[in-house]
């Protein structure tokens, strides 16, 4: 988020805080209806097995974004806090999939 957010390229928000705004459940659902029935390799471009589970999980985790209180930051009101959970969840799916962090 910080790449592309204020502190960054200059855009007022990231993608990720973006995702929080609007609700992560939005995102999930049309991923439900629109991709998840086809296979990985059916879907060009993608990255297969790895295709869009943190953000999946994220909302399994029932973060919803900011009108649940936590998405991908915790947050104090409407401020967007870093959390610990997705640290820890980025990590494991770096692990799981063999990406390494920059």
């Amino acid at each position: 988020d910080n790449a592309l957010g204020p502190k960054g390229f200059g855009f007022a928000m990231g993608p990720l805080a973006v995702y929080d705004l609007a609700g992560n459940d939005i995102g999930y659902r049309i991923r439900r209806e629109s991709y998840y029935p086809h296979k990985p390799e059916q879907v060009a471009g993608r990255r297969g097995s790895t295709w869009m589970q943190l953000a999946d999980a994220i909302v399994d985790a029932g973060r919803l974004g900011q009108k649940a209180g936590a998405g991908w930051y915790a947050y104090d009101g409407r401020k967007a806090v870093e959390d610990s959970f997705v640290l820890d969840l980025c990590a494991e799916h770096r692990k799981k999939h063999g990406i390494k962090a920059r």
